[in-house]
């Protein structure tokens, strides 16, 4: 059964960090049974693939799916407890 969790994602591009934070459907379940649960997580948000780097936490895309070359690391993932608590986020631009 999917529940909503807020997600971070720390983002590296070149020079630059930022931030990502949205609302999403995750399984516990299969977050439990994935091998890397941070790569899981990046695969069902961005819908392709995404492997660990030498940089630790750090994850890059598959070269076979997409060109891109950014770096991205789950920053934090916070279960949303009741829909009130999800009208709320959406209310300030977290969807």
């Amino acid at each position: 059964m999917n529940k909503r969790y807020v997600v971070t994602i720390e983002i590296r591009d070149g020079d630059y960090e930022y931030f990502s934070i949205s609302q999403h459907q995750l399984d516990p379940e299969e977050m439990d049974k994935a091998e890397d649960r941070d790569a899981y997580i990046l695969k069902d948000v961005f819908g392709n693939s995404h492997f660990e780097t030498e940089w630790g936490r750090w994850y890059e895309t598959d070269p076979d799916d997409s060109y891109d070359y950014r770096l991205y690391r789950i920053y934090s993932l916070v279960e949303v407890e009741s829909t009130e608590h999800a009208k709320l986020l959406r209310h300030y631009g977290i969807y």
